[in-house]
């Protein structure tokens, strides 16, 4: 059996692992312990490629449409005419799309340090669940200043969640690897942002049950998902 020693094959992310058994650990959460003598087969290098992308990059993927799939849902919103429900203009939806974009890149940079300090593993759950309850929240808006303040708190929550994904990521595969992956990553954003869409167009069809608009529907619903989600 071929063996692979990881000093004379650059940028291996896979001798980080011991065994499989610590390639499994990873999977569920737990930092991979590096050996820097390790020796390890091709075909050991693939099953723990196999466990990655089966058991890990599937909820990487059901993560990021989560997070595409509620950004979107901002602008089904609009069009459901939520700016007159509350009681203002487009320029304050314009107001708050501009905070919602300075503070989201802000906190880009802090969640990725986040991720580095917590570790994705756990990080990006804990902000999946913490956006899941602001979007929920938007069901409770009662003016312009509730609206901007639930944007805060969303770019707030939002920000940090694809920094600390392509951190996770690249940390589990080599470059070669990754851009398979990235493609994937980046594609199921576009497929989220069509799905959002056929579910708006369901769900602002609730307007007026229990006595609440179609657009706060829209974010009940999606926000509930995010949170059942963040804790499977």
């Amino acid at each position: 059996m071929a063996h692979i020693h990881p000093e004379n094959k650059s940028d291996s992310k896979v001798g980080a692992w011991t065994d499989t058994q610590t390639a499994m650990q990873a999977v569920g959460g737990e930092p991979p312990t590096y050996v820097k003598n390790l020796d390890y087969s091709v075909e050991e290098e693939a099953q723990v490629v196999r466990i990655l992308d089966t058991r890990l990059f599937p909820w990487i993927l059901l993560t990021t449409f989560v997070l595409n799939m509620d950004r979107t849902n901002h602008s089904n919103a609009i069009s459901d005419n939520l700016p007159a429900d509350l009681g203002f203009t487009i320029n304050t939806v314009n107001t708050g799309t501009a905070i919602y974009a300075v503070i989201f890149s802000i906190f880009c940079f802090s969640g990725a340090v986040m991720a580095k300090i917590v570790g994705p593993a756990r990080w990006i759950p804990i902000l999946m669940f913490a956006w899941g309850l602001v979007t929920t929240s938007h069901a409770l808006i009662k003016d312009k200043a509730g609206y901007l303040t639930v944007r805060v708190f969303i770019a707030v929550t939002e920000g940090g969640v694809i920094p600390a994904t392509l951190i996770y990521l690249g940390g589990l595969y080599k470059s070669t690897e990754l851009s398979t992956r990235l493609g994937w990553f980046w594609g199921v954003q576009a497929i989220a942002s069509a799905v959002s869409g056929l579910m708006a167009s369901g769900l602002l069809q609730l307007g007026g049950r229990s006595g609440l608009e179609g657009w706060k529907w829209l974010f009940l619903v999606d926000g509930i998902i995010t949170v059942f989600i963040s804790l499977l």
